[in-house]
């Protein structure tokens, strides 16, 4: 993982309030707060399958809603979202 994806992992994960929601084989889930939450991953193939799930679904109601991802971590919707 490059140094400013790093960083800005964690520039996320030291805001106040973030709560890690569970932890797997292929990462940990952290609630940001505001129906947002961000996986970081050990995995970073089955990461890339994730987001290429998620991305085919965005125009689906019953996806969560993806707003940023990087080779080792993404931000979404903590779940769907009323469109």
């Amino acid at each position: 993982m490059a140094t400013s994806e790093r960083q800005l992992i964690q520039s996320y994960l030291g805001r106040p309030g973030v709560v890690l929601v569970g932890r797997g084989n292929q990462g940990a889930v952290y609630d940001l707060g505001g129906r947002r939450c961000i996986k970081v991953a050990h995995d970073r193939a089955a990461l890339r399958r994730e987001i290429e799930a998620m991305q085919r679904g965005q125009d689906c109601p019953y996806f969560p809603r993806l707003y940023e991802y990087g080779r080792g971590y993404m931000v979404g919707s903590s779940f769907p979202e009323s469109r």
